[in-house]
């Protein structure tokens, strides 16, 4: 069984209520229903008194499910406990990294303070032909504000080495032009052209980062003028419009990391607002810092301050992804000895501090598919070109073993010294918001601007886990993983690969959406594909991502024959309908069947012979001939079934929607397989 992202909901589920306590959970397995209540049951005092296995009980897991998919926000905490809970996150994150980037200013400050140094800074730009005065006025725009020396100095400094790199680079071009003239194709000559060009490239990085320090001071007294000429309400004045920045960011982003239809457009404009979101968020730490470098005391409380809320503070604790995770297993891997109407703390617990390396079957009654949880490996950096154009790999969390090609695996009773949960394991799955990392490695979500703000406030659903290839791996367990490391290295989208002693893992569906691309690696027969993931516009991209995927790495052909995905399409029922069924099909946008069947063709390998195999492709569609609730679900829902992923809050109504769509279209696969 290969689940992913919210595939894993149920797939886990699966897993816990069949091992854990014998139980098919989807309802009465024997008869294939799933709708029955147990208000009765409820009644008499919850599932204490019905044994496990029985189709009262599964119905009873059922119907719980069913009447919590609203499970970010449970009865007992409610939506003031969510916003609370994801503005600690959001409020954590940005004061420990304002205050890291404040005593980075504050080292430069000190810096610059020495008068020595700013002689032949002075020197330099006199020589150059700019003045002292003359940086003084370009400082002095807004004339009512009080510019400081050290304000002065500062963007003097900056100001001075932008131009020698500039200059520099003017340098080199001119340089790199005239060699031509002398060049001779020698392995020398090539190596040295190289080493020019990364030269050049290092500079105008330099360059450009050397300007932006120029401005910071401006945008400080900007944000000071905004606040009546205090720095401190200016502060707080920039706090606000970067809230309200943020704000906006966070609507526009969805929580499944696709791109934003806004197309060319929403691609330029949205790094564009995120570039101005973090020029402010430094001109915040440049004014901390002055505040600091003006009382010494500060410095102390600071430096106290970046060390417990930097060093000791655990990321993945205070980020959302423990709220999700819980929230995630409250629902779905619930305590079934304790009851549904049981407290949280008991409902969740079980499950929470059961080891993923207990989910194995131990007897035939409790047998169940042995889980693969998919998630992806975040690899910005990695020094394989394969693994750095995807950014990350596939990484697998499983009762045996845990890791990925670009790490190695580990047993996971020896991963994170046996403490990875299958309730983890779901909820990293899941993990659809993480910075440097988007549906199939793409997506807004994995640019730099947007990737720098989503760490800055803490939008991250993924987990940090020691490395299963580093030989210290469960040697820096005395050491959380915190907003210095590996936070600044995630901050700056620089040196994530797959030797860091810790690895960051985010959303399966940032690698493979279908949970396919395990499943063929172990080279299985025959394999069923539900796929149900939003896609309004029918355009199979988590199916091809995969598809692609598979051929790359493993040579395998997967070739729809027989049934053609055409089929699947809305409107291939009308097409070819006539009569009164045709008003019918044409109201709805009838597909002519949701699924089609695919060869797989498995080449040789050096253990084994080519061979070949079938998928079984179920995708979200509307077909004939379906109970009538759905269509009425539909009327009043014109994207059903590819609502949003970012729909996390489910009814009673859409949940049963889904899920009768989901029976009603794999009944005529079965005969198929058999």
């Amino acid at each position: 069984l290969s689940t992913v992202s919210g595939g894993g909901y149920s797939g886990s589920a699966l897993t816990w209520f069949n091992l854990k306590f014998g139980t098919f959970p989807f309802g009465d397995k024997e008869k294939f229903r799933g709708s029955q209540s147990f208000t009765d049951t409820e009644s008499s005092g919850g599932l204490r008194g019905i044994p496990p296995g029985t189709p009262e009980a599964s119905n009873c897991i059922l119907s719980f499910i069913r009447q919590h998919g609203n499970y970010l926000v449970p009865f007992e905490l409610g939506k003031a406990a969510l916003i609370a809970r994801a503005l600690l996150s959001v409020l954590h994150s940005a004061a420990a990294y304002l205050i890291i980037i404040s005593l980075v200013f504050v080292f430069f400050l000190y810096l610059v303070d020495n008068p020595a140094l700013m002689n032949e800074v002075w020197a330099g730009i006199a020589l150059v032909g700019l003045k002292e005065t003359q940086i003084e006025s370009w400082l002095n725009i807004w004339k009512e504000s009080d510019i400081s020396n050290f304000q002065v100095i500062f963007t003097g400094l900056f100001i001075f080495l932008t131009l020698i790199f500039l200059t520099l680079f003017i340098f080199l071009i001119f340089l790199y032009g005239i060699s031509t003239f002398f060049s001779k194709e020698t392995p020398g000559g090539y190596c040295l052209r190289v080493w020019v060009e990364r030269g050049m490239g290092w500079n105008v990085a330099l360059l450009g980062s050397c300007f932006v320090l120029a401005l910071i001071p401006l945008g400080s007294e900007a944000l000071a003028f905004a606040g009546n000429k205090s720095v401190s309400t200016g502060i707080s004045g920039g706090t606000t419009v970067v809230g309200a920045l943020v704000a906006i960011f966070k609507f526009w982003s969805d929580i499944s990391g696709k791109e934003s239809k806004g197309g060319m457009l929403s691609a330029i404009l949205i790094p564009a607002l995120a570039l101005l979101v973090i020029f402010a968020i430094l001109s915040l730490g440049f004014s901390l810092g002055l505040l600091v470098i003006n009382g010494p005391i500060l410095v102390w409380i600071f430096l106290l301050l970046a060390f417990v809320i930097g060093i000791i503070v655990n990321l993945n604790l205070v980020s959302p992804h423990r709220m999700y995770r819980d929230r995630l297993t409250e629902t779905f891997l619930w305590n079934y000895d304790k009851g549904p109407e049981a407290k949280l703390c008991d409902r969740g617990n079980l499950a929470l501090h059961t080891p993923l390396s207990e989910m194995m079957v131990d007897s035939p009654k409790n047998w169940t598919p042995y889980q693969l949880v998919n998630t992806n490996l975040v690899l910005t950096d990695s020094r394989v070109p394969k693994y750095r154009g995807r950014l990350g790999d596939g990484f697998i969390l499983s009762p045996l073993f845990c890791g990925s090609e670009a790490t190695g695996y580990l047993a996971t009773k020896s991963f994170m010294n046996n403490k990875m949960t299958l309730a983890t394991a779901m909820a990293t799955s899941g993990a659809a918001i993480n910075p440097n990392a988007g549906v199939a490695g793409s997506g807004l979500t994995t640019t730099f601007s947007v990737s720098f703000l989503m760490t800055l406030f803490g939008l991250r659903l993924g987990i940090w886990t020691p490395n299963p290839g580093a030989t210290l791996q469960n040697k820096t367990s005395f050491l959380p993983p915190n907003y210095v490391f590996p936070g600044i290295r995630s901050l700056l989208s620089f040196g994530q690969n797959e030797k860091n002693i810790r690895i960051e893992l985010s959303d399966g569906g940032h690698f493979d959406n279908t949970g396919l691309y395990e499943l063929v690696r172990r080279r299985v027969t025959n394999i069923i594909l539900s796929e149900a993931g939003a896609d309004p516009d029918f355009t199979f991209g988590d199916l091809g991502n995969a598809i692609e995927k598979v051929r790359v790495d493993f040579g395998v052909r997967v070739v729809f024959k027989n049934l053609h995905l055409d089929g699947i399409l809305p409107g291939s029922q009308s097409a070819t309908s006539t009569g009164a069924g045709k008003v019918f099909d044409e109201k709805f946008d009838l597909s002519k069947q949701g699924h089609a069947v695919a060869t797989i063709h498995y080449p040789a390998t050096r253990n084994e012979p080519k061979k070949i195999g079938k998928l079984f492709f179920i995708k979200a569609a509307l077909v004939r001939d379906l109970p009538s609730d759905i269509y009425a679900y539909k009327a009043v829902n014109p994207v059903f079934p590819n609502q949003t992923t970012a729909d996390q809050f489910f009814d009673e109504r859409q949940f049963e929607a889904y899920r009768e769509l989901g029976y009603q279209l794999t009944k005529p696969v079965v005969p198929k397989m058999v």
